[in-house]
């Protein structure tokens, strides 16, 4: 799946670079996982803790 979608990237880099130009393509390739990176800073802000069904509260014992 991984192999799938890092051919499917380097497609869309090809396209913008075409399109657009190296420069604007690179860019606009690059500004993906920085939105991306963007996007997540308001959980990191809110330092909600991400759990799991596994993990239950310190006051239940595990049976």
């Amino acid at each position: 799946m991984q192999s799938a979608l890092i051919g499917i990237g380097y497609l869309v880099l090809g396209t913008l670079m075409d399109g657009l130009g190296s420069s604007v393509g690179m860019a606009t390739y690059a500004a993906v996982p920085l939105l991306a990176c963007l996007l997540w800073l308001p959980v990191l802000f809110r330092r909600s803790r991400v759990t799991t069904e596994i993990e239950k509260p310190a006051d239940q014992k595990a049976s």
